[in-house]
């Protein structure tokens, strides 16, 4: 598929699904949220806006901080992992069930999918303090380790990134085009103070998803089913 009918069948399959998509995406970003501002609630320093500047926190208390930044990364990794699991039901015109759905993400090998996106964000961050490209390119090329964790749980972390750069080897330029198809939406989301963007939001992620799984489809293409002889009496 193009990107044109990418993006069509995002907006098909989000029929009926949209506001599920928005509810669960302002969920997971809210739950997530509230452990960032309680870790910013305990940093040694904290914005003062009047004047603005960098002052001490008379509340400050660096392990609690710590503790509530590491959980809320923990969290929204997580969260993200079970929105994923129900877009790629979504695609699949498959009814997702939520509570399988958040229970899976939560229970199915959770040192695994906390260890491969914590080695993959120090990865795609060595690569860019050498240059900003080469890791924009490298973040590209381990797009696709969440929806691997989800199709091909037997992998191990490493398997799983080694797998991800593989199948977007030569297809990282069309995930980049695709996600500057719905840049400018975006940008406009600026101007409806973000209201625009629970409209473009699921339709990129959904977009993200058909993608992957165009990509996976491709490298695994699956056996047509037997055609069984059956003897007619």
């Amino acid at each position: 598929m193009n990107i044109s009918e990418i993006k069509s069948l995002a907006k098909e399959r989000l029929v009926g699904n949209h506001i599920l998509v928005i509810v669960l995406m302002f969920l997971n970003s809210t739950v997530a949220g509230i452990l960032t501002e309680l870790s910013n609630r305990f940093s040694p320093n904290i914005i003062s806006y009047d004047p603005f500047a960098l002052v001490t926190n008379p509340n400050a208390n660096p392990a609690l901080s710590s503790l509530f930044s590491l959980g809320a990364s923990i969290l929204a990794i997580f969260l993200g992992f079970a929105l994923l699991k129900i877009m790629i039901d979504i695609v699949r015109k498959q009814k997702p069930n939520l509570t399988d759905c958040y229970s899976s993400a939560f229970s199915d090998d959770p040192i695994k999918t906390v260890v491969t996106s914590f080695l993959v964000g120090l990865f795609a961050l060595l690569w860019s303090l050498l240059f900003i490209i080469p890791g924009i390119i490298k973040s590209y090329a381990y797009g696709m380790y969440l929806y691997l964790l989800d199709v091909k749980p037997d992998m191990t972390a490493s398997e799983t990134i080694k797998e991800s750069m593989k199948l977007m080897d030569g297809r990282k330029m069309d995930l980049f085009i695709l996600d500057l198809n719905y840049f400018l939406h975006y940008l406009l989301g600026i101007f409806t103070l973000g209201i625009y963007w629970f409209w473009v939001g699921p339709r990129h992620q959904l977009a993200r998803i058909i993608f992957f799984e165009e990509v996976y489809n491709q490298a695994y293409p699956q056996a047509p089913a037997p055609v069984l002889d059956v003897e007619v009496e």
